[in-house]
């Protein structure tokens, strides 16, 4: 399947608070106004089109962000250069469909754009969270460190270094 993927806009807010509720406990839990302040934090914040309709949507943190995240905090402060992947969700209908992978994908180009070397995730793990972790190994994605969050989960630190550009 072929998908546009592009920015959100905030007319896509209500179909991304659809698929963030189908994905929680997976994603963490968001409101509209949690949504707004994220999408004014973010850079990027996209979403996988198909048909009209938000299939997946993804938000991301460049290391300067003025967002708090205690997993970001934690990249920030072990990491200098990096796109750190806050949510990433898919819609029921979509799941397996390659959003993801895509989303994926244009995040990559933008990191290397940017000059940034690795993209940065964390994984749940209490509660499991097998399906991301399973997408995230394939995509070569790997344990830095786990840590305890605020909100009583257990999460796995991802990082996966981006590839030197190839030079002509």
């Amino acid at each position: 399947m072929a998908f546009e993927i592009r920015r959100a806009s905030p007319a896509d807010h209500e179909e991304i608070l659809v698929i963030n509720a189908e994905g929680v406990p997976g994603v963490s839990e968001l409101d509209a106004p949690k949504l707004d302040r994220l999408s004014a934090e973010a850079d990027p914040l996209l979403v996988a089109v198909q048909d009209g309709r938000v299939a997946a949507y993804l938000i991301a943190f460049r290391p300067d962000a003025v967002y708090e995240g205690t997993c970001f905090r934690w990249f920030r402060e072990h990491h200098a250069s990096f796109l750190y992947i806050d949510q990433v969700a898919v819609g029921a209908r979509w799941r397996r469909s390659g959003a993801a992978s895509a989303l994926y994908s244009a995040l990559e180009a933008e990191a290397r754009q940017l000059g940034l070397v690795a993209l940065t995730c964390e994984v749940n793990l209490d509660p499991p969270n097998p399906e991301s972790m399973a997408f995230h190994d394939l995509l070569g994605f790997r344990e830095v460190a786990t840590l305890d969050v605020p909100d009583g989960r257990r999460v796995s630190l991802q990082v996966r270094p981006l590839p030197a550009p190839h030079l002509d």
